[in-house]
C-alpha cells in the first residue's frame, strides 16, 4: 500500500507528492461496504396538537454513537422543513434512539427546540459513556454540552 504525503512549497505555489510504502499494510485485507435500503425503519406516527397523526420527520443529522446495549443514538439538528413537516417539533432538535438490530426507533432525548435544561437547539454530537448517560454537544444557537443521566 502507498502512501502520498504532501511535501512543502517549491516557491512557485505547487506542491509535489512523495510516495512511500508502508510495511505491511499489502497483507490487511480491506473493508467493503454496501448501504443497507431497509435500516433505519420508517419514522413513527405521532398526533399534532390537532390529533391528527403525523409522520415523524428528520432534519440534518449531525452525529451518531452506539452505547453497549445495541442502541445507535443520532442528533437531529433539524432543518428547514415545511410547515407540515414541523407542526410540533417531534423529530426535529432531539436524539433519536434507534435499535440497531431492527432499525426501530425506540425513544429519544430531549426537547426541542430550546435552550433550557434539557432542551436541544442544533444538536451537534452525540457520545454514550460506559455507565450509559449520554452527552449532547450544541453548537452555532446554544453553544453548551449537557449529560441526561440514564434512569
Amino acid at each position: 500500500m502507498a502512501v502520498f504525503n504532501r511535501l512543502p512549497d517549491r516557491g512557485d505555489n505547487s506542491y509535489r507528492l512523495r510516495r512511500r510504502r508502508i510495511t505491511g499494510a499489502s497483507d490487511v485485507p480491506v473493508p467493503r461496504f454496501k448501504v443497507d435500503p431497509n435500516w433505519p425503519k420508517p419514522l413513527p406516527q405521532v398526533k399534532d396538537a390537532d390529533g391528527q397523526m403525523r409522520r415523524w420527520v428528520t432534519g440534518a443529522v449531525g452525529g451518531v454513537c452506539v452505547d453497549s446495549h445495541d442502541h445507535v443514538f443520532t442528533t437531529n439538528r433539524g432543518g428547514p422543513m415545511s410547515v407540515y413537516e414541523s407542526f410540533s417539533g417531534v423529530g426535529n432538535n432531539v436524539i433519536e434512539i434507534i435499535h440497531r438490530a431492527s432499525g426501530r426507533i425506540v425513544g429519544h432525548i430531549g426537547e426541542g427546540p430550546g435552550r433550557g435544561a434539557g432542551e436541544l437547539l442544533t444538536p451537534h454530537q452525540v457520545a454514550v459513556d460506559s455507565k450509559g448517560n449520554v452527552y449532547v454537544s450544541s453548537t452555532v444557537a446554544s453553544n453548551r454540552v449537557q449529560r441526561f443521566v440514564k434512569q
